[in-house]
């Protein structure tokens, strides 16, 4: 039986967009929120404000396994405290679908690729969001390797964090190994996984008219478009701040 209202004609659909990191995450995020009311309004689509403005990063939490501990869960407390935390967030997203009459419910983190990395771990998130929702449609954006990890190293830089310096072949292999992904979430989640090339060197791509096609939004030019944030570093100014971090850090 379904735990949402059962007045309700029909379960809804929840999107799942789970990045990569690095390609465009942050803007559609921001597309989200900044649409919140007119999604909803013109276009049936909820998106949760109890989860966070940027990455919806609590989707993927719920998921681990109860010993689990990294830096998202360090906020939450000790073990005892995380797993209080946790089933309180189960509660909020239930209760959420139940009284929302939204046909879909949209949900985006990058952490849900790169901190969901076993099939456990995906079956977890699974048997959760299933009983709720009778169609789950997960939307995953790839980008070039090398473009990925020069946008990678330029935020790193951004931040201070080192010197400019691009992976090896190997490590762009270790690093980026999109069949990893994409076999372990159809594994779990067969038949709903939809993979988009994010491709900002080309000049026809526009990631938020990519990604309301997507999602099923026929005229995107009507919402607000979010400023352009995190862009990669132009090469000479990189090869600078570069420079300039290693003689802060000698």
């Amino acid at each position: 039986m379904c735990i949402r209202d059962r007045a309700c004609p029909g379960l809804a659909t929840a999107i799942l967009h789970i990045g990569l990191e690095k390609t465009g995450t942050s803007s559609l995020q921001e597309f989200l929120q900044l649409n919140r009311e007119q999604l909803l309004l013109r276009e049936g689509i909820w998106i949760p404000d109890f989860l966070g403005r940027g990455s919806q990063w609590p989707l993927a939490v719920i998921a681990y396994a109860d010993a689990r501990s990294d830096d998202l869960t360090a906020p939450i407390g000790n073990a005892q405290s995380r797993l209080c935390r946790i089933e309180e967030l189960r509660q909020q997203i239930i209760a959420s679908v139940q009284k929302n009459p939204a046909r879909v419910h949209c949900f985006s983190s990058e952490h849900l690729s790169s901190r969901l990395t076993s099939v456990e771990e995906l079956t977890r998130l699974r048997d959760f969001l299933s009983p709720l929702f009778d169609d789950i449609k997960i939307l995953l954006y790839l980008r070039e390797p090398i473009r990925l990890a020069i946008s990678r190293q330029s935020t790193f830089v951004k931040m201070g964090l080192g010197p400019f310096q691009l992976p090896s072949p190997q490590q762009l292999a270790e690093g980026f190994n999109f069949r990893t992904i994409i076999e372990l979430w159809q594994s779990v989640f067969a038949g709903c996984l939809q993979v988009r090339l994010f491709d900002p060197s080309q000049p026809s791509f526009d990631l938020i008219n990519d990604f309301c096609d997507a999602v099923g939004i026929a005229d995107s030019d009507r919402y607000l478009r979010p400023e352009r944030v995190n862009e990669s570093l132009d090469w000479t100014v990189m090869r600078l701040l570069s420079r300039i971090n290693q003689v802060a850090h000698e």
